[in-house]
């Protein structure tokens, strides 16, 4: 199944401050320093997230000329999204979001968030393609449906999109901030998966009017449940982290990672998804979000583990791009101590916090290459849970080899 998705909603530029106290614990006066300004927004950070993770993901935005609009584009690209369907363009909308991260008298860590738009204002500005020709003529110019069509705004093209994508099999993934209006519902309607937090909508009552849908409620601290067409709700404990340094993007980490987790499951096709296949699925997207909050800026995570260094590989070109592909792998994932990659007889990997290390193997320790290029390893976790990873090594026309990784899942079994 291809990793398709294409995304439209809520694209701004993040500008990450941090406020510096010179004479704490006086609250004044006071410094702001800006240490990241970057592509953000629920739908702008899902469509990174899974472009970084090896997605085929094509945002649809309509953006505007300024140098602030062109640099959501750039940034897009440059975590591996396709911007085909993204426009820089006079009439389009750019908005600026502003995060401060400041302390209460308290000593508390809160952060405070100001909207406005290029040249001053202090409005969002957003503008989404015109419902009556512009988001029927995207919907036929497309040669496929995507695997997944992901939105977080409810406006009348999303709308119109969703509905026909998902009469052509695309799995409809929504992520409302609110439920309000007709337009709200009429999105919920249109859609699949629903995800949405207690803290943004707190009234769940919602979802007894639905029988075709999965619900997912993320509920900060207190975990994750979902509710699976008519049966009931379901709660899913997640992994708690006290190293917070920002929790902004946490959600949209979750999103990603369940959609990923989905689609190497093979179970993009809603039809296909039984209730059994979601407990362990959200504790892994549950996982990384927890993982995500420890790097400040919505993408922390993925600067920290590109950031990665990876010793004594020299000698075997071929290794370093999947040591690379497998260096995210285990940074996103909770697997104990140690993750094993054994290929050629040659190499294990171990892993830490800090940096991977590259070396030699022991040969009565290692597994061979499948005539297929393909090398399967395991480790167990050491709570009842087999870990699965699958590597293929690609043989290049020139004779050269490079590596990928695919994540394949996870088995569990009770002691």
């Amino acid at each position: 199944m291809k990793k398709t998705i294409i995304g439209s909603g809520i694209y701004n530029l993040d500008t990450i401050v941090v406020r510096d106290y010179p004479e704490w614990p006086r609250l004044r006066p006071f410094t702001d320093n800006v240490v990241l300004e970057e592509v953000g927004g629920t739908c702008g950070n899902v469509m990174s997230i899974l472009a970084w993770m090896g997605w085929d993901a094509k945002p649809l935005a309509c953006l505007d000329d300024s140098p602030e609009g062109l640099k959501i584009t750039e940034d897009l690209k440059r975590y591996g999204c396709d911007c085909r369907y993204v426009t820089n363009t006079p009439g389009g909308g750019t908005t600026l979001l502003r995060c401060t991260h400041k302390k209460t008298t308290d000593g508390e860590h809160v952060m405070s968030v100001r909207a406005g738009s290029p040249g001053g204002s202090r409005f969002p500005k957003r503008h989404f393609l015109r419902a009556r020709d512009e988001a029927p003529a995207f919907l036929d110019s497309l040669d496929e449906a995507p695997a997944v069509f992901f939105f977080d705004n409810p406006s009348a093209s999303n709308r119109i999109i969703a509905k026909g994508l998902r009469e052509h099999g695309s799995l409809i993934y929504f992520e409302p901030s609110k439920l309000v209006s007709n337009a709200d519902f009429e999105a919920v309607a249109v859609s699949d998966i629903i995800k949405f937090s207690d803290e943004n909508i707190p009234d769940d009552s919602f979802v007894e009017a639905y029988d075709d849908k999965l619900f997912i409620q993320t509920m900060g601290a207190k975990g994750v449940r979902y509710k699976f067409k008519f049966l009931p709700w379901t709660i899913v404990s997640c992994v708690h982290n006290d190293n917070v340094v920002d929790t902004e993007g946490a959600g949209d980490w979750f999103t990603a990672a369940f959609i990923d987790r989905l689609a190497d499951r093979r179970l993009l096709e809603f039809d296909t998804i039984y209730m059994d296949h979601f407990k362990h699925d959200i504790e892994y997207a549950a996982s990384i979000a927890a993982r995500s909050i420890e790097h400040m800026g919505s993408l922390g995570l993925i600067r920290y583990v590109d950031g990665l260094q990876i010793e004594g590989a020299d000698d075997c070109p071929w290794c370093l791009p999947i040591m690379r592909d497998i260096a995210q792998i285990a940074a996103l994932s909770y697997r104990g101590d140690e993750l094993k990659l054994i290929g050629k007889k040659l190499y294990v990997l171990d892993w830490d916090l800090d940096r991977i290390l590259l070396s030699k193997s022991d040969p009565s320790a290692s597994c061979d290459v499948n005539e297929d290029y393909s090398i399967r390893t395991w480790n167990l976790a050491g709570n009842g849970e087999i870990v699965w990873d699958f590597f293929e090594i690609v043989q290049d026309e020139d004779g050269s080899s490079h590596g990928e990784a695919k994540y394949y899942g996870r088995s569990y079994y009770h002691a």
